[in-house]
């Protein structure tokens, strides 16, 4: 169901239309989502940067990777190289990983902004620019290794890591409105008040 407004926005109920007003839409720049995690109950708006080669952030973080690897040693000597590695596999294979388990399981649409799965799920896909915690969740404190400890902190400085993937189902999609350069969904599952909320007025970033 689409309802166009007197100022010219679109907004969708239904989950179908929504996914076809996601769908390759190259007018629109960010997405501005409402979005509860499953795993901890966090609710946070998400900004999302549309159309962001990924591989580009790859080549970027491998060079940068590289550079820094003379300066290491022990420990973080390691984890940098086993990103290398893997990121390395991901260019050259055009796979993320040979763990990845997603292959064949859903197919591109559009610009590759979302993803439908043989589930009918939706998947979101972007560079996360900045993230507001609304509710905060409840998080597990997982006592990881000394590598894994190094590999995070590397991660942190990697644009890569910053391209998220958000999962939205006809369950916790209530309702999302195009406004100018930027679609805003709620996919919370609990709050829904989107209807009220202010344009979005977004400053680009600049990503390599």
């Amino acid at each position: 169901m689409l309802n166009n407004n007197s100022i010219g926005q679109t907004e969708v109920k239904d989950f179908s239309a929504f996914v076809a007003l996601l769908d390759g839409n190259k007018a629109c720049r960010f997405v501005s989502l409402i979005y509860r995690s499953k795993e901890s109950g966090e609710l946070a708006r998400h900004t999302i940067l549309l159309n962001v080669n990924r591989n580009r952030c790859l080549k970027v973080d491998l060079a940068n990777l590289q550079k820094l690897r003379p300066s290491l040693d022990g420990i973080k000597a390691i984890a940098a190289d086993e990103l290398v590695a893997s990121i390395t596999e991901t260019l050259t294979t055009g796979r993320p990983n040979r763990q990845y388990t997603k292959s064949g399981y859903y197919e591109g649409q559009g610009n590759g902004n979302v993803q439908v799965s043989v589930e009918n799920v939706c998947y979101v896909r972007g560079y996360s620019v900045k993230k507001d915690v609304i509710e905060p969740g409840t998080y597990k404190t997982v006592k990881s290794s000394a590598k894994t400890i190094a590999k995070n902190e590397l991660r942190k400085t990697l644009k890569n890591t910053r391209c998220r993937e958000f999962r939205i189902t006809p369950e916790n999609f209530l309702l999302a409105r195009h406004s100018g350069k930027a679609i805003v969904i709620d996919a919370s599952n609990s709050l829904n008040k989107l209807a009220g909320l202010p344009p979005v007025t977004l400053a680009v970033p600049v990503v390599a």
